[in-house]
């Protein structure tokens, strides 16, 4: 069985699928894209552009439980964890597997609740800015010391590491998506003007990072960010390269990676679809 749950942007997890909150059904795994179209004639015309803007989902729970008092503190334990992210502007996270999608829950209808009986439906509506579900996957490249060999890195993050490649700057990288994906690109200092070429694009920033410092490029929301040491964010929007766009997506398939080998990153890909894999854990 696939999991399903909600995750705050806390990080509170709230299981989809196990007392007290158990999914009975919803939409999903169901998707439209909106259309933009010209009429010719009277019989005919052309579609000029897809798109998708904000989108709703509705889902139905049963809240139940085995006493009184654990069926009340369901009942106000899922409003508190997910208005809490409305009242921060923080979406929480919609999980389906290892795919999620950003979202606020923002409406609950109850139904089929009585006095002294310890269930009801409580029918809910998500919000979504962005209604692809999205799979993440991360590719690190080490630096490598002067032999040759891979140097390894202690980075101030609790991340598991899958180091790629085997010879200094030549490796390569497998996006398993039928389409281009966005990503997070981090360079770990020291490095200046870091620079990286993937399918045969370039991504470079004009820039000094220094050690314990790490540049972050951010195809998404388009945005490149020198965080220092003590954690003050530095914009290096206009450092970027110009020849090239830093911001382009990463291609569908495996492709080369080159780099000079004396500095770490990692590439986080961002792989969207319409809906969600139905998928088996």
């Amino acid at each position: 069985m696939m999991k399903i749950y909600y995750e705050s942007n806390e990080g509170v997890k709230l299981d989809l699928l196990s007392r007290p909150y158990r999914l009975q059904t919803g939409d999903l795994f169901d998707f439209q894209w909106e259309y933009e179209s010209e009429v010719y004639g009277d019989y005919g015309g052309k579609i000029t552009k897809f798109k998708r803007g904000i989108q709703t989902k509705k889902l139905v729970l049963s809240i139940s439980s085995s006493n009184e008092l654990q069926y009340y503190d369901a009942i106000n334990r899922f409003c508190e964890v997910t208005e809490k992210d409305i009242l921060n502007h923080k979406p929480g996270k919609l999980y389906v597997g290892n795919q999620f999608l950003n979202c606020y829950i923002y409406a609950s209808e109850k139904s089929d609740w009585e006095c002294d009986c310890d269930t009801l439906d409580n029918e809910i509506s998500l919000v979504t800015e962005n209604s692809f579900w999205i799979t993440e996957s991360r590719h690190s490249f080490q630096k490598y010391d002067e032999m040759g060999s891979n140097q390894y890195l202690d980075f101030p993050y609790d991340f598991s590491y899958d180091f790629t490649g085997n010879q200094k700057g030549i490796s390569s990288l497998q996006n398993n998506h039928y389409a281009k994906v966005n990503f997070r690109m981090i360079f770990y200092g020291p490095v200046m003007n870091p620079m990286v070429i993937i399918g045969g694009h370039t991504y470079v920033v004009n820039t000094t990072v220094e050690e314990n410092e790490y540049l972050t490029i951010d195809s998404k929301v388009r945005s490149v960010i020198r965080t220092m040491a003590n954690g003050t964010r530095v914009n290096e929007f206009n450092n970027r390269g110009f020849e090239q766009s830093v911001f382009e997506l990463i291609p569908s398939g495996e492709v080369a990676v080159n780099w000079s080998g004396d500095f770490g990153f990692d590439v986080i890909l961002f792989a969207e679809r319409s809906e969600p894999k139905w998928i088996q854990e």
